[in-house]
């Protein structure tokens, strides 16, 4: 009969390998494979790991973080795309002025639509609000990747959806079409 494991809180074992269970800096609790067969090295993994979160190398999230640190993140990482000069840094701009004091923890579906619907009410068209809109969701997915965002805000985001635009091109008659008109007309 095989022995049996003590269990011990933040570790166990999966088909011979250890795993270890931790809480980041946002409580959002983290599973990972140490690729280990010996718990006393899954162990030390697991101490470090806990020690990373209280230093707060483990990601940079925390509850208090305001979307002013992700605008200036995002900012930096933006600078060097061809876009940026002509387009992106006033997008950007625009999004941090909005939700820059805002916690992370706290944007929501109902604050991004809300931000919209005020858009369009003054005067912005779909076409700008989308391009904000696509704007935020990068931003977010992107604090998502380096740790600034946790998976709840993110999915909540990404409900929000892109407004339809009525932006097709007004098709204007040629020459003969301009003649033909007139002639019609006369007659």
């Amino acid at each position: 009969m095989p022995r049996k494991l003590k269990k011990e809180r933040g570790l166990w074992c999966r088909n011979g390998i250890w795993w270890i269970v931790y809480a980041d800096a946002a409580g959002e609790i983290q599973r990972e494979s140490t690729q280990q067969r010996d718990k006393k090295t899954a162990r030390v993994m697991l101490e470090r790991a806990r020690e990373r979160v209280r230093q707060g190398l483990r990601g940079a999230m925390s509850r208090a973080m305001t979307m002013d640190v992700l605008v200036d993140r995002y900012d930096t990482h933006c600078s060097h795309q061809r876009s940026y000069q002509c387009s992106k840094r006033y997008l950007i701009a625009s999004v941090g002025k909005r939700f820059g004091k805002v916690k992370i923890v706290r944007m929501n579906s109902t604050t991004i639509e809300n931000w919209i619907v005020d858009m369009l009410a003054n005067g912005k068209s779909v076409a700008t609000t989308n391009r904000l809109l696509s704007t935020l969701h990068h931003m977010l997915q992107k604090g998502y990747d380096w740790r600034y965002v946790p998976q709840t805000v993110l999915d909540d985001a990404r409900s929000v959806h892109l407004r339809r635009e009525d932006n097709e091109r007004t098709r204007y008659l040629n020459h003969g079409e301009v003649t033909r008109l007139i002639n019609a007309c006369s007659d």
